[in-house]
């Protein structure tokens, strides 16, 4: 990929999505219409907030590189409301027809893969060369302990919608969930404080 075009299609295509599959439910679920309507309306209004407040302009190879990752993240996050989004929408449309009880364990466990699905991609994102900021083997050996954690975190969450009680899989699955990005913010948090 060229530092000087950061790809902007997958970005722009799951923030589609997202909007899309907002609207849908929102209209599909007039109850919870608010919620929707603030996901598919929020999320591109927040990507186009972070690139003009982090952007002003600026073309150096590093600004790129920082774009570029911005892109991926919006592209990552949009990949995990667009995915809850459409089953919702699938399901409360009638067109995919189960009970409530698979309904939630196959949203549980599809956040879960689409989650470890990101933590396997962390580890492979490189670090910045240009940048001056930070070191970039304690940078690299970060991204590495994240991808790991968040692989772990979303298998074990998967597996917690997939197998455990329905009455226990939420508290569980967030038990689990909290305590793995947990464990990665304390890493970050102490490696800036030691330095």
């Amino acid at each position: 990929m060229s530092l000087d075009r950061p790809q902007i299609v997958t970005p722009l295509i799951m923030t589609g999505l997202v909007v899309a599959f907002g609207a849908t439910s929102a209209w599909l679920n007039p109850d919870a219409a608010w919620l929707f309507l603030a996901v598919a309306a929020g999320f591109p209004i927040v990507w186009l907030l972070i690139e003009r407040l982090k952007f002003h302009g600026a073309a150096s190879e590093e600004a790129m590189e920082e774009l570029t990752q911005i892109r991926n993240a919006i592209t990552s996050a949009g990949l995990m409301l667009a995915i809850p989004l459409a089953m919702t929408a699938a399901y409360t449309s009638q067109f995919v027809q189960m009970n409530d009880d698979f309904e939630q364990r196959t949203m549980g466990v599809v956040f879960g893969l689409v989650f470890a699905a990101y933590g396997n991609l962390v580890p492979k994102s490189g670090v910045s060369l240009n940048s001056t900021k930070c070191d970039r083997a304690s940078e690299q050996a970060f991204n590495r302990f994240a991808g790991r954690m968040f692989m772990i975190t979303a298998i074990l969450y998967a597996a917690i919608w997939a197998f455990a009680p329905l009455d226990w899989t939420l508290f569980a699955g967030m038990a689990v969930l909290v305590s793995g990005v947990g464990l990665v913010m304390l890493r970050r948090v102490l490696s800036h404080l030691s330095r």
